[in-house]
């Protein structure tokens, strides 16, 4: 039974109509959306996420973070390894919801599913659609350079995507910021902007817009071998890489040894210094007692923080003490 709410933990919230929530999602992103719509008063009848799996180098099983939150929170979980199976179809139509609220699921969800709630099935997208459809819309907003990216939620199709735009958030990018603290901190706006949209949607006040295809691009999923970085690029555009690739897939290089074994670098925090590289590309120019410089192809790199390999995080002061490495040494 739908009633009306009044929640007192948000004065400025208008009544609305409880809606019953069908949650689709898997990872860490996911879980702030589940825990507002759930705390904003929508009843989460059912949290549908990807079968536990083997992760990390010991290959433990491990549980979803969204399985772990809404456990916590004494909400059912079901976790079908074919979210469009005739089983999985017949469990959520049995639930009757009105919306199914999905938030990196994991699996492409057919047209019986998309068509199955009342209201319809919304995504929430961590990029300002059409702009970096995909699996990594932070990764490449830093990446390319964007001045902004934001959120958006929409009325989900078959196609990757691309259906009609509800609602959406603009935010302003860090000129610090990695891919790691602009997921978590969309993470935190995406809950609230999805309680925003599911109050609207129970009031009939979201018009839904058609995406542009015109302006759409693409931000395919991340490869480890995409992390290499390419020092005859410009020190700003390093920069740029290093931040949208931390922490994963770790903006990557490698230095020789004086055994003539390799050392694998992952540079976790860099700046851009301009004026003339002073060497040819890769080429350590400057060490200092807390950073060195690398000779970019355009400009130089200034490393802070590294992650040498088989070790932990530490700032470029810390790897100086422990390493030898010399002025006109070229990393690779």
């Amino acid at each position: 039974m739908h009633v009306p709410w009044e929640t007192p933990a948000d004065e400025s919230r208008e009544a609305f109509m409880s809606l019953q929530v069908a949650f689709l999602g898997t990872p860490e992103f996911a879980v702030p959306s589940l825990e507002a719509i759930r705390r904003a008063g929508h009843e989460v009848v059912l949290t549908v996420t990807q079968p536990d799996r083997p992760r990390g180098r010991g290959k433990r099983v491990a549980e979803t973070a969204v399985k772990v939150a809404a456990a916590c929170a004494g909400i059912p979980v079901y976790q079908p390894e074919v979210v469009g199976s005739p089983e999985s179809l017949a469990r959520l139509r049995s639930l009757y919801p009105d919306v199914l609220a999905v938030v990196a699921y994991g699996q492409k969800l057919p047209r019986a599913l998309l068509e199955l709630p009342r209201l319809g099935a919304f995504n929430l997208h961590a990029s300002l659609l059409p702009r970096w459809r995909g699996a990594a819309p932070i990764a490449y907003a830093l990446w390319k350079g964007d001045a902004e990216t934001g959120l958006t939620i929409f009325r989900m199709a078959e196609k990757m995507d691309a259906g009609d735009i509800g609602l959406q958030r603009r935010v302003p990018l860090g000129p610090e910021e990695t891919a790691g603290e602009l997921h978590d901190r969309l993470a935190r706006l995406g809950g609230e902007l999805f309680v925003e949209f599911l109050d609207q949607l129970s009031a009939g006040r979201i018009v839904f817009t058609p995406q542009d295809e015109a302006r759409v691009t693409f931000a395919p999923s991340l490869k480890k071998s995409q992390g290499l970085v390419d020092w005859s690029q410009s020190a700003a555009a390093i920069h740029r890489f290093v931040r949208a690739m931390t922490p994963w897939p770790g903006a990557t290089c490698c230095r020789r040894l004086p055994s003539g074994a390799a050392e694998a670098l992952i540079l976790v925090k860099v700046l851009p210094v301009d004026g003339p590289a002073q060497a040819g590309p890769g080429t350590v120019v400057e060490i200092a007692r807390t950073h060195f410089t690398i000779a970019a192809g355009e400009g130089r790199v200034r490393v802070l923080r590294l992650l040498p390999s088989g070790k932990r995080a530490m700032d470029a002061a810390e790897f100086l003490r422990g390493h030898l490495l010399s002025p006109g040494e070229i990393l690779r």
